[in-house]
């Protein structure tokens, strides 16, 4: 499993499909899945490297986050990543949603409003806020999240890159 050590997440049903925490078979549709969110949302290739590296850092330290898939009659089709991190300012643990993805044919049905609705409920890692991005053209996703409850955070975030 790519959650170790311990469950994260309860498993859970939504109609059809089923919310569980990735295992190591998922590995190569999970590529997949990650590869088609950069290439949509980002317009960017994603190096396979970072797929990899990220996956093996979540087996090997699973305090480190995991990895939740979603399936439909046995095929996953969708996946989010899940990171926690400790916020003074919030004095506990923000679950930040690094990734979430669901293929094409399965959005607008209410599937990611209750797979993060869930999330919320269940509050892996302890968490005492959840966070997550969007991309700035990204008003669909922006507009599903507010609905939810999420709020726009005034603060920016900015980021040093090495080289």
């Amino acid at each position: 499993m790519l959650c170790f050590h311990m469950i994260l997440i309860k498993p859970f049903s939504i109609g059809k499909s089923v919310i569980r925490e990735a295992e190591d078979k998922d590995a190569d549709v999970i590529h997949f899945l990650v590869r088609e969110l950069y290439s949509e949302d980002q317009k960017i290739a994603i190096d396979e490297g970072h797929i990899t590296r990220t996956l093996a850092a979540l087996k090997g330290l699973p305090e480190k986050g995991c990895v939740v898939v979603f399936e439909n009659d046995n095929s996953i089709i969708g996946y989010t990543i899940l990171i926690p991190f400790w916020s003074n300012e919030y004095g506990g643990n923000i679950l930040n949603i690094d990734e979430i993805f669901l293929l094409p044919a399965f959005r607008g049905k209410g599937l990611g409003t209750e797979v993060i609705r869930s999330l919320i409920q269940q509050r892996p890692y302890h968490a005492v806020a959840v966070q997550l991005e969007t991309t700035p053209d990204n008003s669909r996703a922006k507009r599903l999240y507010e609905k939810i409850g999420f709020k726009t955070y005034e603060n920016q975030q900015l980021i040093f890159e090495y080289e």
